[in-house]
């Protein structure tokens, strides 16, 4: 299967002056059992609020990292080789994070990131950062973005560095990116992809190769 089964509502109410507010409620479900998917929780996948206006959108809950965001949409697999790339699955989504995203400036945007651990007594536990950094003009895109998080103690720390970029020639569009993995969770290693998309008549062909070096 592609990606999961899911329930989600989301909404938006205008502020005026250009702002608004809106909200993303997205539950994972698994159909053959009924029960639900992230770990049995209600709204597994996302769940956050937010403001957003000409200068940019603020959201807080649970959400997308923008580590996993930079490389979940230059996928060449369209999100299914992004978890092979990125073994380091708990920087997909980030609990109690809050996050700001930048207006498009000339093709050039940003987001961070800070999730609050909330383990009492231990301000660094489970504690997440985390920002990106993404051009796109034309057929050109390219994104670099980082995630520092703490582990349940404090003690230990799981660092990820992604540079991804495509070109799209129209007949094909072609991707790469590079990938620093070092932490308690997964070994030190260096990930490199390469791939294409290439449009049919009828749908998208996708290729998808990695190579990677654990030290």
């Amino acid at each position: 299967m592609h990606s999961g089964s899911r329930l989600g509502f989301r909404g938006s109410e205008d502020l005026g002056n250009g702002n608004s507010v809106f909200f993303v409620l997205e539950s994972g479900l698994n159909p053959d059992t009924g029960s639900q998917a992230q770990g049995g929780l209600a709204f597994g996948r996302q769940s956050f609020l937010g403001i957003r206006g000409n200068w940019g959108a603020l959201t807080a809950g649970r959400q997308s990292s923008p580590h996993w965001a930079a490389i979940d949409s230059q996928d060449p697999l369209d999100g299914i080789s992004g978890g092979a790339f990125n073994l380091m699955r708990r920087t997909v989504r980030t609990d109690n994070t809050v996050m700001y995203a930048t207006p498009n400036m000339s093709g050039f945007s940003g987001q961070i990131a800070y999730g609050f651990g909330e383990v009492p007594g231990e301000s660094s536990a489970r504690r997440t950062m985390g920002g990106s950094l993404n051009y796109a003009n034309g057929p050109i895109t390219v994104k670099l973005a980082h995630f520092n998080g703490k582990n349940a103690t404090g003690t230990d720390t799981t660092k990820n560095s992604v540079l991804m970029g495509s070109y799209n020639f129209g007949f094909v569009k072609a991707i790469a990116g590079f990938q620093i993995e070092k932490g308690p969770d997964v070994w030190d290693a260096n990930v490199a992809l390469i791939g294409a998309q290439i449009p049919l008549a009828t749908g998208t062909l996708m290729a998808s190769y990695m190579y990677k070096n654990e030290k």
